[in-house]
């Protein structure tokens, strides 16, 4: 959970997933398969993460091509809650 507004969010969660990672790999000989099990990186915000989106509570991110928004790794994920932009009116 963060409350506060972060300037560098994204560089934060990309290091925090980036050692997570590292810590799952072996070392020595075992280190020659390099399969890592799916990683996910779960953000509740306390703050708005821009002013464009207002209105957009949840944000679910992978690495994709940017040209054709092929998926290229589906292990690391990342969701964020917005809970500023939550707005529980609409579910009535």
């Amino acid at each position: 959970m963060q409350l506060q507004s972060q300037d560098f969010f994204f560089d934060r969660a990309v290091t925090y997933t980036s050692r997570t990672i590292s810590k799952l790999g072996k070392k020595g000989r075992a280190g020659n398969n390099y399969e890592l099990p799916p990683v996910y990186f779960v953000a509740v915000l306390g703050f708005c993460l821009d002013l464009e989106n207002r209105g957009k509570y949840y944000y679910s991110g992978k690495i994709m091509d940017e040209f054709d928004n092929e998926l290229l790794y589906p292990k690391l994920s990342y969701k964020l809650l917005v809970l500023p932009n939550f707005d529980k009116s609409r579910l009535s």
